[in-house]
């Protein structure tokens, strides 16, 4: 695939890589683009950090993208390791966004049926 090869190529030689998603794109295509950088090359760690810290370096903003004291976070918890398999980010267990604590299960759409 030669956008894989690109990207090995561009991390090989020390480029910083950022990942991202905007308002374009669906919710998980931020998943998919954290699988195709493993693929080409990149550990899980590595293209969890393109994501996040590396991302925010990037674009200029300190503060982001890390967590640490003094630093604000809005947090993803998983189920299982993401290091291990970077598809496990799509396991999530709870969102905690601006001190707030979410169950993804509950913010789901419930199921409808079209019997009548």
């Amino acid at each position: 695939d030669v956008t894989r090869a690109a990207v090995r190529h561009l991390h090989a030689g020390g480029v910083r890589l950022g990942a991202g998603t905007d308002w374009i794109f669906p919710p998980w295509a931020l998943h998919w683009e954290l699988e195709e950088l493993v693929a080409s090359g990149l550990s899980p760690v590595e293209a969890l950090r393109a994501a996040t810290s590396e991302a925010a370096q990037i674009l200029g903003i300190d503060g982001l993208g890390r967590i640490a004291e003094g630093f604000i976070a809005d947090i993803v918890l998983l189920d299982t390791n993401p290091l291990e398999d970077i598809r496990n980010t799509q396991r999530i267990w709870r969102v905690i966004k601006g001190g707030w604590v979410f169950d993804p299960e509950e913010l789901r759409p419930a199921a409808t049926s079209n019997e009548n």
